[in-house]
């Protein structure tokens, strides 16, 4: 299936002030559900997951504290709490790509480095 862009977001989880990381994901449009690399996931982010037959958790590998709830919907774990945050990086075919997305996106990176690589809310709030 061909790739339409790829980068890195943050996610958030309404319930929790718990951020997460996603790298390497690719945007295919013709796939039209949200899927994430379970081991990636758990590597980037320090955390395990649990399954069970109607829901899973998400842990804290060291506190084994639990940080977002899945459930079960069509024979998929889903997460209704989590929510796209900033993108970290996008990468885009140039076309698609506009001045005000590649502004926007410089800005955050710059000052999410600039301070430190601070959580998402903290760049929101700055920028």
């Amino acid at each position: 299936m061909p790739i339409r862009d790829f980068g890195s977001v943050f996610l958030s989880s309404s319930n929790s002030s718990h951020f997460f990381k996603l790298h390497n994901l690719l945007h295919v449009p013709s796939v039209n559900k949200n899927l994430i690399n379970v081991s990636q996931f758990s590597r980037d982010n320090g955390v395990f997951l649990e399954f069970f037959a109607d829901h899973c958790f998400v842990k804290n590998q060291v506190t084994r504290e639990t940080l977002l709830q899945g459930k079960i919907h069509d024979g998929l774990y889903v997460f209704p709490h989590l929510q796209r945050s900033m993108p970290l990086s996008v990468h885009m075919h140039p076309a698609v790509h506009t001045a005000s997305t590649r502004t926007l996106l410089n800005n955050y990176d710059i000052w999410h480095q600039r301070l430190g690589h601070a959580s998402s809310r903290v760049v929101h709030h700055i920028i």
